[in-house]
């Protein structure tokens, strides 16, 4: 009985063993990349997405994913919470020597890697 005990959890680890090894390109890829903090404007992305900010831009709002506010394309409430996006803040000097502040928004790559997906899935 405790020999059998010790082949069923040998067929258990080496199972788990197995799904660790299908898992582990997975794993690495959320490591190195989703957790970056590196950003993107939407020309990188609509560059590599073979189209323009404007019509990427225009597409994801038709799609109810980006809304424009105060002339700066934000997300919509229903992703504005999942981490695709950043806003930058920029500091510049106005044409009467104040100080003025810009935003703009960036993607992450984890918005990067759903733009991806959405183009791989035909919706975009």
């Amino acid at each position: 009985r405790q020999k059998q005990r010790l082949e069923m959890l040998q067929t258990q680890t080496n199972l788990q063993n197995t799904q660790l090894q299908i898992a582990a390109p997975k794993v690495e890829y959320y490591d190195a990349v989703l957790q970056s903090t590196s950003v993107y404007v939407a020309d990188q992305i609509a560059k590599e997405l073979g189209m323009t900010a404007i019509s990427m831009n225009k597409k994801l709002c038709s799609m109810g994913i980006l809304m424009k506010r105060n002339g700066q394309w934000v997300l919509s409430a229903k992703h504005c919470n999942s981490g695709l996006t950043k806003t930058k803040t920029h500091q510049y000097t106005k044409s009467d020597g104040s100080a003025g502040t810009s935003c703009t928004t960036v993607w992450t790559e984890k918005g990067r890697k759903f733009l991806f997906d959405l183009k791989d899935c035909g919706k975009l």
